[in-house]
């Protein structure tokens, strides 16, 4: 059998496995962290259970190639990964850590596509025209993100309610089809992971996959002047719907910590873009802030830790995506504590020795090397080699005004050390000058920091959803 006509086969034997992954798909755990210093970007860990589908065709039968061989040779669509860009650093792995090979964009095309038209075809009974069964195809195929955009609001617009023929039932039932929708829509932007696997029908395996997602520069913009309010990462889950349940851990670098975390389940549309449309289609959401729901049919959880926030989902969420929301802010010890500490304290040598110049300039030496202990413990705390280029660029607008607050006793130990043991209006002026810009950098600081706690209090975390760091 030719190589595509194996494809057609597997993809047309996965309908049924795609209508149903909460039943062999049994656990999803997911982790997102911040590992590269150097780089503005987060990783996402997946590690997903699942038994091979019953009714999957294999795509190589080892056992007729073989005296020896006991196993055949599966492609299982296991997850959805982002079409385009190409994720970078992806690492796909089974139980055992040994690596897993990918397919072709081609052969991923050909079982999106052909398992997409078996699940139409399953759905609606085997009654869809050729020309239906082909727009169906081109949401997959087509090139153009807008085409396939266009070729999904054609089968997802129900027809008129006059139009009595067989294809308009086909349409109908698609539309109304929570699954195919969903399903059609989520491949519009990401393609369906096929696991290469060897084993027979029914056998438990475990596979393990990590990639790179860059945060864009406009991400990284919205981040709030100086650190003041809480910056919000949001991150898509379009297979938080098709598992048993589903765990996730999202960790902050340092020095961020979490605040809150929310969870999302809603039904996809046509313009599910638009913030307004995308609001009326959420079905079940939960919020750290707020006492977690009740439901006899789903579970749903949203915790957070000084450094983590935690997800959790079980429960029918058939044809239903989802996605996450974490909140960080500055943390409010170590840096800012230490940088407002060392502030006031320069402030005040600096208005003292202004206030009293007559006699600081009889013991200039010493008067210079106190006000140069200021700068050194905030060049202390301002040295990270190991900080992550998000929490670097989170912290940039703030460290600016902390440098500026170092370089302030600087300037004025520079003033004292040239004014040559004379008290003249011109040094008063100077050392005045700077106090009063010392002044200025500590009220910024303070701002931080006590915006910092204020966030902190509003976004205080229920107690249904405190973790146990």
């Amino acid at each position: 059998m030719r190589d595509v006509d194996r494809l057609v086969a597997v993809g047309v034997s996965a309908a049924s496995a795609l209508t149903s992954q909460d039943t062999w798909i049994h656990r999803r755990v997911e982790s997102i962290t911040f590992p590269f210093p150097s780089r503005p970007v987060y990783r996402r860990h997946v590690s997903v259970d699942f038994t091979i589908p019953a009714g999957l065709d294999p795509v190589v039968d080892e056992e007729q190639e073989g005296e020896n061989a006991q196993a055949s040779r599966f492609y299982v669509p296991v997850s959805l990964v982002r079409r385009w860009p190409p994720l970078p650093r992806l690492d796909l792995r089974d139980g055992r850590g040994r690596p897993i090979p990918f397919l072709t964009g081609r052969q991923n095309t050909v079982l999106d596509s052909v398992a997409l038209r078996a699940v139409a075809l399953d759905i609606t009974g085997g009654d869809v025209s050729d020309e239906l069964l082909t727009r169906i195809g081109e949401v997959v195929s087509l090139e153009s993100q807008g085409n396939r955009e266009e070729a999904f609001r054609d089968i997802s617009t129900p027809p008129d309610e006059a139009a009595q023929t067989a294809t308009a039932d086909a349409r109908r039932s698609l539309c109304s089809d929570p699954v195919f929708c969903a399903l059609s829509q989520a491949l519009i932007k990401h393609t369906l992971l096929w696991l290469r696997v060897e084993g027979q029908h029914e056998d438990r395996e475990i596979v393990k996959f990590s990639y790179d997602v860059p945060l864009s520069p406009k991400s990284l913009s919205r981040v709030p002047f100086l650190g003041l309010g809480p910056f919000n990462f949001e991150f898509e889950v379009p297979h938080l719907g098709t598992t048993s349940s589903y765990h996730c851990n999202v960790v902050a670098p340092e020095p961020l910590e979490v605040v809150r975390a929310a969870l999302a389940l809603y039904e996809p549309s046509p313009d599910d873009d638009k913030p307004g449309q995308f609001a009326n289609q959420v079905r079940h959401d939960v919020d750290s802030v707020r006492p977690r729901p009740e439901s006899g049919k789903l579970d749903l959880y949203a915790g957070v830790a000084e450094s983590q926030a935690k997800f959790y989902a079980s429960g029918d969420r058939t044809g239903l995506q989802g996605k996450l929301w974490v909140a960080v802010l500055i943390q409010s010890q170590g840096l800012l504590g230490g940088a407002l500490a060392a502030a006031l304290v320069s402030m005040a040598i600096l208005t003292g020795f202004t206030i009293l110049l007559h006699e600081t300039v009889k013991m200039t030496e010493a008067a210079v090397a106190v006000l140069l202990v200021s700068p050194a413990v905030l060049g202390y705390l301002l040295v990270r080699p190991s900080e992550s280029a998000l929490a670097g660029g989170f912290l940039k607008p703030l460290r600016r005004v902390i440098i500026l607050s170092g370089a302030l006793p600087v300037l004025g130990a520079a003033v004292l050390a040239l004014c040559g043991g004379r008290s003249t209006r011109a040094e008063y002026f100077l050392l005045a000058t700077i106090a009063v810009l010392q002044a200025i950098t500590v009220v910024v600081i303070a701002m931080a920091f006590i915006a910092g706690k204020l966030s902190r209090r509003a976004l205080r975390p229920h107690p249904d959803a405190q973790l146990v760091d």
